[in-house]
């Protein structure tokens, strides 16, 4: 009926296949699953860090498929020990087309000035750049890390930090060398650092997220940091 206030049976009908379509893009959405390359060392590697992310993501309803490369000690591209010269890394980048590959550098190597300027950087921009001609709709995911339980000065055969007041101080220092190269490579983050910083500051430590060396995560530390990826 003309100036009736209800809506006719063809506006109906688009209303309802719209409807129809939405659900099926979430479905879709939901159902597709995301492939995560890690490269990092043992702060991935302990408390099998891809697994908890996967099982949690499955806890979710979504579906995440992992793979690692997490030799102990390992950095993004110093050349004994780097990412950026081991071949089952790059191998492991080339086997998929990856959604994300992490990046997680040497936990001391962002706050000396020496690596940091020489390796870190110049790494990760060059593996930003394997990964992108790999597959150009893959994402280098840089894993920020978490300073040490009690802070102190971090030296490396002779190449030293400032000395940290505490966990606190070290832990800005590494989150504004993670977030300049996310920034500059126009890359996420994932912000495990700042969710242990508010843990620890913040909230009044509440839980235990050190093991007993000051350095690696506890199963809890783990688990925050898998929160902040999913």
């Amino acid at each position: 009926m003309k100036g009736s206030r209800y809506p006719n049976s063809s506006f109906l009908k688009i209303i309802q296949i719209l409807t129809v379509l939405l659900l099926l893009i979430n479905y879709e959405s939901a159902g597709q699953e995301k492939k995560v390359l890690f490269l990092g060392n043992s702060y991935t590697a302990v408390n099998n860090l891809p697994l908890l992310v996967s099982e949690l993501a499955i806890s979710g309803g979504h579906s995440i498929y992992t793979d690692r490369n997490t030799p102990g000690g390992y950095t993004l591209a110093f050349p004994s020990n780097g990412h950026l010269y081991n071949q089952n890394s790059l191998d492991k980048i080339a086997e998929e087309d990856w959604d994300y590959v992490v990046l997680q550098e040497q936990s001391q190597f962002p706050v000396i000035d020496f690596y940091r300027n020489n390796y870190t950087f110049p790494g990760a921009v060059k593996l930003d750049s394997i990964i992108r001609q790999n597959n150009p709709c893959s994402k280098t995911l840089f894993y920020m890390t978490w300073g040490r339980k009690y802070g102190g000065e971090q030296c490396i055969d002779g190449h030293c930090s400032v000395a940290f007041t505490d966990y606190a101080h070290m832990q800005d220092s590494l989150a504004s060398a993670y977030l300049s190269m996310s920034n500059f490579l126009e890359t996420p983050v994932c912000p495990a650092g700042l969710a242990w910083k508010k843990s620890i500051v913040q909230n009044g430590d509440p839980v235990e997220l050190f093991s007993g060396d000051g350095s690696h995560p506890s199963l809890a530390g783990s688990y925050l940091i898998a929160c902040a990826y999913y």
